[in-house]
């Protein structure tokens, strides 16, 4: 797994970052909600990796971007 060159340096609890990139069915809700994140989104973003080879879908998936997001958010 890796993440092309989007990796970031110095992000803590206190130093947050409000990057918005990746795809939309793994995205974090701090992500979507756009009001920063640290790397605790990392372990969500490894769930989701999980959930979908359990399942086969990512979580909250749905075609439809605005109901995927509120999906996430919720």
């Amino acid at each position: 797994m890796t993440d092309f060159g989007l990796s970031k340096q110095g992000i803590s609890y206190s130093n947050m970052t409000k990057s918005f990139c990746g795809s939309y069915a793994y995205l974090a809700p701090e992500m979507v909600k756009k009001v920063g994140h640290g790397k605790a989104v990392d372990w969500y973003l490894l769930g989701v990796l999980l959930f979908e080879m359990l399942v086969g879908i990512p979580p909250f998936y749905d075609n439809d971007r605005e109901i995927l997001f509120n999906n996430i958010k919720h």
